[in-house]
């Protein structure tokens, strides 16, 4: 249930579960090279969550982005903002499955179809964070 900071970064924290770790991972190499530093925590466990690391993350950061590939209704999305509120209130967005159903294809086509790759959560960064 312990969560893990694999990226120390300033301001913008990506927290990840699953597979969406290696594109939080990707998505901190290419916002490196703007010069936004973000932090990447892989939370392998959102039952029970890790709330002593939330709170650190939520007390020491301007924006709380989870990225998990499935639903952000009763997922980490929902974890984290639950714990953030009661201990440290902090602005938060939710990348994931945005309660619709999944289609078939390639795991690349759907992580792009679902905005669940490096390039969106770029995107989200840059967006919410300028």
């Amino acid at each position: 249930g312990k969560g893990r900071v694999l990226k120390e970064g300033k301001k913008v924290a990506l927290v990840a579960t699953g597979m969406m770790v290696q594109e939080a991972l990707k998505a901190a190499e290419i916002l490196a090279k703007e010069d936004i530093s973000v932090t990447v925590v892989d939370m392998p466990c959102i039952k029970p969550i890790d709330e002593e690391l939330i709170e650190e993350i939520a007390k020491s950061h301007e924006l709380i982005i989870t990225c998990e590939e499935h639903n952000v209704y009763g997922g980490l999305g929902s974890a984290v903002s639950e714990v953030a509120s009661k201990k440290s209130p902090v602005r938060m967005e939710m990348i994931g499955m945005q309660d619709t159903f999944g289609e078939s294809g390639t795991p690349n086509e759907l992580l792009a179809k679902y905005g669940l790759n490096a390039d969106h959560i770029v995107e989200k960064v840059r967006n919410e964070y300028r």
